[in-house]
């Protein structure tokens, strides 16, 4: 009988890397972190509205009615939005026009400050024609403001009315 010895030899170079295996599932969700402070108080926002009574407007010049006071606690901005009403009794003739205005409490009226809108004119038998606008004005915080409307009629009207609501914020 013959015994036959195996020999080791060197080893050989690596392989070739196999194939990447396929993706695993998710591990759990962690624990959701601490709730963050609270952020700081925004401003304090204020609104109102109101609506004039019946008032006679010159025309071809400006007439302003202000039938809101509100004070703008520490508001810098307001949206305010008017709407002017005219009485069609009176003949509605050429370019009839409102604009909003908005002046601090007590203070001289301030002219043009936005665009404005043109009365159309009012459908047979109906009483009034009016027109509305919106706009963002600043303001001074801790101040009473007056908001209200500008007509300006055409010709005299003996039916102006104006309505107003402002958000300040």
């Amino acid at each position: 009988m013959v015994m036959v010895a195996a020999c080791k030899g060197d080893k050989g170079d690596p392989g070739p890397a196999g194939t990447v295996g396929p993706q695993g599932q998710a591990g759990p969700q962690g624990d959701p972190g601490a709730v963050g402070p609270a952020g700081p108080a925004g401003p304090t926002g204020v609104m109102g509205y109101a609506q004039s009574n019946g008032q006679a407007v010159t025309g071809a010049t400006f007439n302003y009615i202000y039938p809101l006071t509100l004070n703008t606690a520490s508001a810098t901005k307001c949206i305010v939005s008017v709407t002017g009403w005219l009485d069609t009794t009176a003949a509605i003739t050429g370019l009839n026009e409102t604009f909003p205005a908005v002046k601090v409490s007590g203070a001289a009226d301030p002219g043009l400050q936005s665009y404005g809108c043109y009365f159309p004119a009012a459908p047979s038998g109906n009483p009034y024609t009016s027109c509305s606008y919106t706009f963002v004005t600043t303001v001074t915080p801790s101040t009473a403001y007056q908001f209200g409307c500008n007509l300006r009629p055409n010709a005299a009207n003996s039916g102006g009315y104006c309505a107003v609501a402002a958000s300040c914020f």
